[in-house]
């Protein structure tokens, strides 16, 4: 063996210089041709591996992927704010929480589209492709921010929106005297750059600082397709400089809105309607606040075909008196007073409204007086209304002044009101809250008994009553029993019972159902506070109430209300416990 490899060893290895140049290339060609072949089946094997794999992704892949572009843009908007999230709200009682809401809003709407186009290459093509999905135009420069991101971030917004309809939400927080020096260019930059985007604009919104808005020229450009002004600008030390010229509560230096401007809706905070320089004609709806008596008096004389009209928080002018206004609005159809104001009544007498179908008043005319003038305003127009929601904050500090007297001007107040309003009432909603002393000093009951006793209007389709822990229980015993006593048809309205808890005199968690039946009439051992004359509920009434929300399957609902001098932030525990309210009576 060792031997015949010391000879294999020996022997010279074969040289394939030593074959035939024909052969070589023989060889090497039949090795290409091969070659190419397994390069040729690896290709088709991985197209065909390529093809399973996106049969099993289609197979598998979320449905919106598959959507044509149109679709799937169209869904990508939904999930941004309606511009009527961004609509000027001037009735809030807390300014402060809705610049925060707003804030929160278009910083939002900002980041979104920037968001979806880093998800992957297919939404980013969508993002870029649609204009629609940044034709909402959020400009929010908060306090202690430079202007200059959002100034390039603007420029680049406004270059994706092609030519479609634009609206913009203005916001911004600062009013530093050495904030504005230091950003005076950029701000006017930034402000140059809405104007000229006016020709596209369907809707302007504003909140912050008239240092700012003095800027707006929409009158160069024009506006034609502008239909929604929101203008919330308060005043701050900064602008009340000279060259400002803030007068007292509102603005007088005028905005160039532009007089071709032809508004639909219009939300105004410190501004008076003559200082916008524009063509009120067609506007149906206005909401106004922080504004004068005889400039909420002035926009019924200048807006013949307005049919909504919010009142928030109006002051008596200085010099001005409005004894001899007497307006005829005949378009108005919808009458709100929102916010505690002490010269609401001085409005309400100085005009008439023929086609008035729906009035409410929250948390407002603080003196028994002022219903007066409302009646009065019910007598001269003799409309055919329909809504009719009071929610009065009275100021009522002994139980002779309350409804508790049967003569009473409130009493009798109530009733005139109710009856003035005419068969055409279709839902009625009435609260009274006593902003002194006890809140159960104005015992819903009596209300309830004056009003549906003998004459309630007969085509109620909805009541609502408000009354606090001890008196709701009566209160509902007997709205049900006189509206069933008046039911001509076995159908009686739907009635919602609020239950108010108020946080200075009751404080603590919200009201449990326990609580609720423990200190209300259906408690047969409760002991009243003084000042509160309610009778006990017994067994055969309380069967009887059952038996008749049984007899007219009525639709009852309980809700418990908190409650800070009609403070609407504070109104944490809306929850319906009349379900289990119900469970409860059957046991007793």
């Amino acid at each position: 063996m060792a031997r015949e490899m010391a000879l294999r060893m020996l022997r010279p290895p074969v040289q394939r210089h030593q074959l035939p140049a024909a052969e070589l290339i023989r060889i090497s060609s039949h090795s290409m041709l091969k070659i190419a072949d397994a390069t040729e089946s690896l290709l088709k094997m991985r197209a065909e591996r390529h093809r399973l794999l996106s049969e099993v992704n289609l197979a598998h892949d979320a449905i919106i992927h598959r959507f044509p572009l149109e679709i799937f843009a169209k869904i990508i908007q939904h999930s941004l704010p309606g511009i009527e999230e961004y609509s000027a709200d001037c009735t809030h009682d807390h300014p402060d929480e809705v610049d925060s809401n707003i804030k929160e809003k278009l910083q939002y709407t900002m980041k979104v589209p920037h968001i979806l186009a880093e998800v992957s290459r297919n939404w980013r093509d969508v993002s870029l492709r649609i204009p629609r999905l940044w034709s909402v135009v959020p400009v929010c420069i908060p306090a202690n921010r430079s202007p200059r991101a959002m100034c390039s971030s603007l420029s680049i917004v406004l270059s994706r929106t092609g030519a479609v309809p634009l609206s913009i939400i203005f916001y911004a927080g600062d009013t530093r005297e050495k904030y504005w020096d230091r950003y005076r260019q950029i701000i006017k930059r930034i402000m140059e750059m809405i104007n000229l985007q006016s020709p596209r604009l369907v809707l302007f919104t504003a909140f912050g600082s008239y240092s700012w808005l003095q800027h707006l020229d929409f009158d160069t450009l024009g506006a034609p397709n502008l239909k929604h002004v929101g203008l919330l600008s308060e005043s701050h030390d900064f602008d009340r400089r000279d060259d400002y010229h803030l007068d007292g509560f509102y603005h007088v230096q005028p905005l160039r809105l532009g007089r071709r401007t032809e508004l639909a809706t219009l939300c105004l905070q410190q501004w008076t309607i003559s200082r916008l320089d524009i063509d009120c004609s067609r506007l149906t709806q206005i909401d106004v606040a922080s504004l004068s008596v005889g400039a909420c008096l002035d926009i019924l004389q200048v807006a013949p075909m307005l049919e909504i009209y919010s009142i928030s928080n109006c002051f008596m002018d200085r010099q001005k008196t409005v004894a001899d206004r007497a307006i005829c609005h005949q378009s108005l159809q919808v009458l709100n007073f929102l916010r505690p104001a002490m010269y609401d009544a001085d409005i309400l007498r100085a005009f008439t409204v023929p086609s008035l179908l729906s009035f409410s008043i929250h948390d407002g005319l603080n003196r028994v007086d002022d219903l007066e003038e409302f009646l009065g305003l019910l007598r001269r127009s003799a409309p055919p209304l329909q809504v009719l929601a009071l929610e009065l904050q009275l100021i009522v500090r002994t139980i002779d002044e309350s409804e508790d007297n049967p003569t009473s001007p409130l009493h009798i107040l109530m009733r005139d009101i109710v009856r003035t309003a005419g068969t055409s009432l279709r839902s009625l909603s009435l609260k009274l809250e006593n902003i002194y002393g006890n809140p159960d000093i104005l015992q819903p009951p009596q209300t309830v008994d004056v009003i549906f006793g003998t004459n309630a209007p007969p085509s109620l389709h909805s009541v609502t009553a408000y009354a606090f822990r001890y008196s709701w229980s009566t209160t509902l015993l007997l709205l049900v029993r006189r509206l069933a006593s008046l039911a001509s048809a076995k159908r009686l309205p739907d009635i919602k019972m609020r239950v108010l808890r108020n946080l200075f005199s009751d404080p603590g968690a919200p009201l449990t159902v326990d609580e609720l039946l423990s200190s209300s009439s259906f408690n047969q051992s409760v002991v009243f506070p003084k000042g509160i004359h309610l009778g006990i509920i017994g067994t055969l009434e309380i069967r009887e109430m059952l038996q008749l929300i049984n007899e007219y399957s009525l639709s009852i609902s309980v809700y418990t209300e908190e409650t800070r001098f009609g403070d609407a932030l504070t109104r944490l525990a809306n929850v319906d416990v009349f379900p289990a309210i119900k469970s409860r009576l059957r046991d007793v």
